[in-house]
């Protein structure tokens, strides 16, 4: 008894975080898992793993909008200690060829993935780390899920008000100032004003959308954007933009970044 605790309280002093952030270089979202034992004992034969679907709730050996799942994403292990792509073919303890045998007190790791997404949609990571318990031999687990937004997926570039106007079609969304900064990455150099205009390209697919803020709040607080594509006979694009549409608004509330939507 007092052993499941103490492994208990291990656990609850194990702090694993992550997040989602774009490279522009590359164009693809990066994902960073850090892994800090904060507690007084080292954590030994720990192990982690990583599984992807779609925000649709298909799992990644099923079908995606009618194609295999299977091939519709690649995590390229830019820098990893603990976390491996799951495959359900292996056992865990197949999967350790570079995990770290134990995590020590004070210890924090770092994971970094580049994610290859062939198909512009958002997504769920599931993350989960594991440990074998001294006391039973068996493996205790601690798991979180984060989102993959399309907004991930964008590179996103900001110009000065050129006086055209969108067309009659296009969608709003109001941001307040400080989550639009860190959201839509408007340069540290630029203050936000009306006219000011922006876009965002995906990787995988051949379109944009563009948009400019319409409007600013008297205390400077919120901005209303508006967006639309010219490319209104591409499949999906009206979804596209209603998702795009939700993820401002949403993310626009200043809640925690990559909160599944």
């Amino acid at each position: 008894m007092e052993m499941t605790q103490a492994m208990s309280g291990m656990m609850d002093m194990l702090l694993v975080t992550s997040s989602i952030e774009h490279d522009d270089d590359t164009g693809k979202p990066i994902l960073t898992i850090q892994t800090q034992n904060n507690s007084p004992f080292p954590l030994p034969n720990v192990a982690g793993t990583l599984r992807i679907e779609s925000n649709k709730g298909e799992p990644t050996g099923g079908e995606v909008n009618g194609a295999s799942a299977t091939g519709e994403f690649e995590l390229k292990e830019m820098q990893s200690s603990i976390y491996t792509q799951l495959n359900d073919r292996q056992r865990i303890e197949e999967q350790r060829s570079n995990a770290i045998d134990v995590l020590l007190p004070g210890m924090r790791c770092m994971d970094i993935f580049e994610l290859s997404l062939k198909q512009f949609d958002s997504w769920i990571i599931h993350v989960e780390f594991s440990l074998k318990s001294p006391g039973t031999g068996k493996r205790l687990f601690k798991r979180h899920e984060l989102g993959v937004y399309l907004l991930d997926q964008c590179t996103i570039r900001w110009s000065s008000d050129d006086g055209t106007k969108g067309p009659d079609l296009s969608y709003t969304a109001s941001m307040m100032m400080a989550p639009l900064r860190h959201v839509l990455k408007v340069p540290v150099t630029e203050g936000v004003s009306v006219g000011m205009r922006f876009s965002m390209t995906p990787l995988q697919e051949e379109f944009n959308v563009k948009g400019y803020v319409s409007s600013i709040s008297d205390d400077k607080r919120v901005a209303e954007l508006r967006f639309w594509s010219e490319e209104l006979s591409l499949p999906r694009i009206q979804d596209i933009l209603q998702l795009i549409q939700r993820e401002l608004e949403i993310l626009g509330e200043a809640i925690p970044e990559n909160t599944i939507i």
